[in-house]
């Protein structure tokens, strides 16, 4: 047997991280690359998140792109012609998607005799829907074949948690992936706290944390509809959002007519978030759908008090410190942050509470090996 690393072909970065990018690299920064090496596969030519990062640990990344509007032809060749090429450096391509219609990949991947075909799915709703119900309509039925092409293309059918892999897989058996996260990162620091707090000019004022893409599926606007609903009541509030997206405009629309300024603080993207929840006193999840819901576990991590909606799997219950809300109750929502006792004891040991329900990254890690090498017996 070669002693070099099998090669993983890891589809699914985007040029904004998210949770299926934080789950990558999460895995990708803490796997032993003399046993496991990850490439990329994109379907567009952006460049991904974390190039850079990716290149200096040994991954490749390979562009594919075959979009009809660039290239008819190439649309129906490219991915041919890229497995046809580099097939044979694979033990198995790992597809992390949050819609159905993601697959192609595993058809060529099949094609050229990749073992290991495994389809992840991590999110529980379609997070583009239309106001159209025709379109919706056609959707259901594209889905429909698209969920049944996954099932004869796929090896294996992994998932973030029960919602997910019900809503992508439907009756076909499926295997939980917990995603794992870096503990040690996120366990809280006092230092980091005063460091990140002075950086970002707050004092006393108590601090709620949003972290996640400004789109639908995240609901920020809720967010910030609480976070208007409590400074009527206590103006030492701040709300801290952390992420981009289409809602951006709407958002910064949305403190300008409501006088928000000197309580919201917008930072846009940032590769330091574990440093940021340290800073934070509560945070805020107000999803309209999840996956998953990473960023709960890493909050929780960190030792935060985590309010989020019922439309969050329950497997983000990790720790006694998280409550789960009706998206039609705002009052109770801003009720519940209001009689949170802001205390900072014992919020450095919330990690070991996470760790022993299997969210280390180490657990993660050990169950993907072991699909992965399943290629290579």
């Amino acid at each position: 047997m070669s002693n070099k690393p099998i090669r993983i072909l890891q589809c699914g970065m985007t040029d904004n991280y998210g949770g299926v990018e934080a789950f990558i690299m999460n895995v990708y920064r803490n796997i032993d690359k003399s046993k496991v090496q990850f490439d990329f596969l994109t379907l567009h030519d952006k460049k991904i998140v974390c190039e850079d990062e990716i290149k200096k640990m040994g991954g490749r990344i390979f562009k594919v792109e075959y979009s009809k509007k660039d290239n008819l032809i190439k649309h129906y060749t490219a991915l041919n012609t890229f497995f046809k090429q580099y097939a044979n450096e694979f033990v198995g391509i790992h597809m992390n998607s949050c819609f159905p219609n993601y697959s192609l990949p595993l058809k060529y991947a099949k094609k050229y005799n990749i073992n290991i075909r495994i389809f992840h799915s991590h999110n529980s709703e379609d997070m583009y829907k239309s106001k159209y119900i025709i379109v919706e309509l056609m959707k259901k039925v594209k889905y429909f074949f698209e969920k049944k092409m996954i099932k004869k293309r796929a090896t294996s059918l992994l998932a973030c948690s029960d919602e997910a892999g019900n809503y992508m897989f439907d009756k076909s058996e499926f295997k939980v992936i917990k995603n794992g996260v870096d503990l040690e990162k996120f366990r809280y620091n006092e230092n980091i706290r005063k460091e990140i707090r002075k950086e970002l000019n707050l004092r006393d004022e108590i601090v709620i944390g949003f972290v996640g893409r400004l789109q639908y599926q995240k609901n920020p606007l809720f967010a910030l509809e609480i976070i208007k609903k409590i400074n009527e009541k206590n103006t030492n509030y701040k709300l801290l959002m952390v992420g981009s997206g289409i809602l951006e405009s709407k958002i910064k629309e949305y403190i300008e007519i409501n006088k928000l300024n000197a309580n919201v603080i917008l930072l846009g993207q940032r590769n330091d978030v574990y440093k940021l929840y340290q800073a934070m006193d509560i945070f805020l999840l107000p999803s309209n759908f999840e996956g998953l819901g990473i960023v709960l576990i890493e909050a929780q991590a960190a030792g935060l008090r985590c309010i989020t909606s019922d439309n969050v799997p329950l497997l983000t219950k990790v720790t006694n410190n998280i409550s789960y809300y009706n998206l039609e109750e705002l009052n109770s929502w801003v009720d519940s942050i209001i009689e949170i006792p802001i205390l900072q004891t014992n919020r450095e040991k919330a990690y070991e509470e996470v760790n022993k329900k299997g969210f280390g990254i180490r657990n993660t890690i050990k169950e993907l090996t072991g699909i992965y090498h399943e290629g290579n017996e």
